[in-house]
């Protein structure tokens, strides 16, 4: 089982292949294994996102 490969764009077809891997990596486990790896993931966006946002610094030129 690979990781899809999604558009630049991020489409709707996306979505659909990402549930589609997420349903295929997950059959068989239970409720609570399923909510530990969903927070881990979301964790991990959380933190991404949060390095993207930060304001670099810049040295001003005078």
């Amino acid at each position: 089982m690979q990781k899809p490969k999604l558009s630049k764009d991020f489409t709707v077809e996306d979505i659909r292949k990402i549930r589609e891997y997420d349903a295929e990596r997950m059959q068989g486990w239970t409720a609570e294994q399923i909510i530990k790896d969903t927070q881990d993931k979301t964790r991990e966006v959380i933190e991404y996102l949060e390095q993207q946002t930060k304001p670099k610094k810049v040295d001003a030129i005078c």
